[in-house]
């Protein structure tokens, strides 16, 4: 099984969406955090599950959340959560590189 990391920026994505969601619905917030878990849980014994976003970097992949989308990359050991960000984003105008 992989471990799950976080980039710098996708702590920040998720504490932001945390932070926004707690403010309208506890909740929700608690809601969208347990998810967040269960889905990283579920990427790191099922790397490839996610969508392949080579159009947007190399061995870039997403998956959903609620209204957001999940980036991640992976390799042999690691599932590296890159970005978390609605899905109303522009994610073509994105910085990939961390």
């Amino acid at each position: 099984m992989r471990r799950v990391a976080r980039t710098v920026r996708a702590q920040s994505d998720l504490d932001d969406i945390l932070t926004r969601m707690t403010g309208r619905s506890p909740t929700a917030a608690d809601r969208f955090a347990a998810e967040f878990d269960a889905r990283c849980a579920l990427l790191a014994g099922q790397p490839k599950m996610g969508r392949p976003r080579d159009d947007l970097a190399p061995g870039l992949r997403s998956v959903v959340i609620d209204r957001h989308v999940l980036f991640y990359r992976f390799d042999d050991a690691t599932v590296t959560v890159v970005r978390i960000v609605h899905g109303s984003r522009d994610v073509d105008a994105l910085v990939w590189d961390d």
